[in-house]
């Protein structure tokens, strides 16, 4: 998902933010060879305006795959997430590039 692409919206499409955040992650790493991991991952998660307001079924579901390059300095990360519970509408997927370990 893209940056403030999930939670409410104003009536103009805008994001309308909120003050309740669910996000849950998991990854797999695995060492390729010499310098390069490889990752699967998993991300549940969402927006709501109030924590009253959280549903389960408000939740969405992405997963993806990964590669990272290592150095002595920092973490270049190259990654490929698709939406599981993809709406009609939506792109199936995106890249995201990095630097840093996420967590």
């Amino acid at each position: 998902f893209g940056q403030d692409e999930l939670g409410p919206r104003l009536a103009n499409g805008q994001p309308a933010g909120g003050n309740a955040v669910l996000v849950l992650n998991e990854e797999l790493r695995y060492p390729l060879f010499w310098v390069f991991d490889a990752v699967h991952f998993v991300d549940v998660g969402n927006v709501f305006p109030r924590v009253s307001d959280f549903r389960l079924s408000d939740l969405r579901v992405a997963g993806g795959f990964g590669l990272r390059l290592r150095n002595p300095f920092l973490v270049l990360r190259f990654d490929y997430g698709f939406k599981l519970d993809r709406r009609p509408g939506e792109k199936m997927g995106a890249f995201f590039f990095s630097i840093g370990q996420a967590f």
